[in-house]
């Protein structure tokens, strides 16, 4: 098969994510497919389909969609236009505030977008060309108008493209890229649920804030601590007992300090960061962990970092988030800080970003595997190597490789067994459980390992960055059939980054191995 590079999308990977997914990538667009869509004289390139009456009119360089004759008794204003092209498309129109349009691409995906923006944009997929893009206004008994329709496609992983932190639709990998540009490989999570119901609103439990542009595609808003009340946000939720993970992306202001954490009673647990320092403290309660990632210089000319913190719930029940900022009192005035998003997830480590909008929302799990028939496998023996690395070695497990036969009965399986504080043993397993080989503490969460084993009967080898070879020679799994290779799920998902898979059809040697992973 030779090596599999995960640096760019859809690499002859079977592959499947049921809701959308974020991650940093490299973005660039197209040219403009859309056919007047400024409506600068006319509504030429459209057509009405608005149940056979006629509701959307040209008025003054907009698309006037007019459902004031009766609302959904006579249908809804609809207009369409055939786009040509297959992929994935960012689609983008100006509207007023509070109006409502579904936007579909032809195929049944279809988008409400009731945000309250004025300019509106999402991202739809066609597998066909050419398909059909329509508008049609959700509002009962009201007129409301389009203008500035843009359809481009996204084009992934393009040299001029820019860092953007991209919100991928269902079906669609995450091939993602660090703060400086380099490329991590394909994303693999497990599913989780962003139980904040407003993750860049800030106006929902702030006192003051306002729109201040955007970084690495992220909407960024300033806050400003008034003289009653420092609190940015608050939100309550019914937790489990264990640990919950809370994420912010901000930006330093005037502030010195900005807190975050979970109430019950008093404080589970309250993080602190100081931005002069760059550190995050415990101000109250326990924190589990915490960490501080820088994601560049934001328009202020300040860092803007990723801040998480894992508290644990001891007991069941109702529980309150809260962020905040201050000085070195909390009496300070009009003290700023820029928010971008956040995020509290069950679970002890982060994992990316879901956005939410009114409701709490959840991403489901990537799952990407590749068929043996695909390439030259060899029944018989044969040499894995992988590339990865894994968001958190605390996990119990994590799989970041595993053959599987027809069944679905995972023949081997590779990754961490055994979870630690910062590092985890790697091993290699078949067919489920039952530990054949194992290398202890070589994987290290957030870096990079490499991972070379040999698979034939009675001759199982296994190393793991350039480590002293282990090996097996009593075990036989060649007599059953490998049907496909399955890439970060298994008995524990990866959550990490698959940079590359390698398959050599003949067995390496103990050298080779260590060569291979050095």
């Amino acid at each position: 098969m030779g090596t599999k590079n995960f640096s760019n999308a859809n690499d002859l990977i079977t592959f499947s994510r049921s809701s959308a997914g974020t991650a940093l990538r490299k973005v660039a667009y197209g040219p403009e497919l859309v056919t007047n869509g400024t409506f600068d004289t006319d509504l030429s390139g459209w057509t009405d389909v608005s149940n056979g009456t006629a509701l959307v009119e040209w008025v003054s360089g907009v698309a006037s969609f007019d459902d004031s004759q009766g609302g959904n008794s006579v249908g809804k204003p609809k207009l369409e236009q055939s786009i040509t092209g297959s992929g994935t498309f960012l689609v983008s129109f100006d509207t007023e505030a509070d109006s409502s349009f579904t936007v579909q691409n032809g195929e049944g995906l279809s988008v409400v977008t009731n945000d309250g923006k004025t300019s509106r944009s999402l991202v739809v997929t066609a597998t066909s060309s050419p398909w059909t893009l329509s508008f049609q206004l959700e509002n009962s008994a009201v007129a409301r108008t389009a203008d500035n329709v843009s359809v481009k496609e996204v084009l992934f992983d393009d040299a001029s493209g820019d860092l953007t932190l991209f919100n991928h639709p269902a079906g669609i990998p995450r091939i993602e890229y660090d703060a400086d540009g380099n490329v991590l490989g394909l994303l693999v999570e497990e599913s989780r649920t962003n139980l904040l119901t407003y993750s860049e609103d800030f106006s929902v439990g702030a006192t003051t804030r306002e729109d201040a542009g955007e970084f690495q595609g992220m909407s960024r808003k300033l806050f400003t601590k008034p003289t009653t009340s420092a609190v940015a946000y608050s939100h309550t939720f019914t937790a489990s007992v264990g640990d919950y993970t809370l994420t912010l992306v901000m930006e330093r202001g005037t502030n010195r300090y900005t807190s975050f954490g979970l109430i019950a009673g008093g404080w589970l647990g309250l993080a602190r960061i100081d931005w002069d320092s760059m550190i995050i403290q415990t101000a109250a309660g326990t924190l589990q962990s915490s960490s501080v990632e820088i994601l560049g210089t934001g328009p202020s000319g300040n860092p803007v970092a990723r801040l998480t913190a894992t508290i644990n719930v001891p007991s069941a029940g109702t529980v309150q988030f809260k962020n905040y900022l201050f000085n070195s009192t909390t009496t300070v005035e009009n003290l700023t800080v820029y928010f971008y998003h956040q995020q509290v997830e069950a679970g002890s480590f982060p994992t990316s970003y879901i956005p939410t909008s009114g409701a709490t929302a959840t991403r489901s799990a990537d799952v990407a595997s590749i068929p043996v028939a695909d390439f030259g496998y060899n029944q018989s023996e044969g040499t894995v190597v992988v590339e990865a690395s894994t968001a958190s070695t605390a996990q119990t497990n994590h799989t970041d490789l595993r053959i599987k036969d027809g069944s679905s009965l995972p023949l081997v399986s590779s990754g961490s067994r055994v979870g630690g504080s910062s590092e985890g043993t790697y091993s290699l397993y078949s067919p489920n459980t039952t530990i054949l080989v194992n290398v202890s503490s070589v994987v290290t969460e957030g870096s990079t390992y490499r991972s070379a084993y040999r698979l034939a009967d009675n001759d199982v080898a296994l190393s793991v960055n350039g480590s002293t070879v282990a090996t097996d020679t009593s075990v036989t799994f060649t007599s059953l059939t490998a049907a496909a290779i399955e890439i970060g799920d298994g008995y524990g998902y990866l959550n990490g980054h698959i940079k590359s898979i390698k398959y050599y059809p003949r067995r390496l040697t103990n050298a080779q191995l260590q060569e291979l992973t050095t």
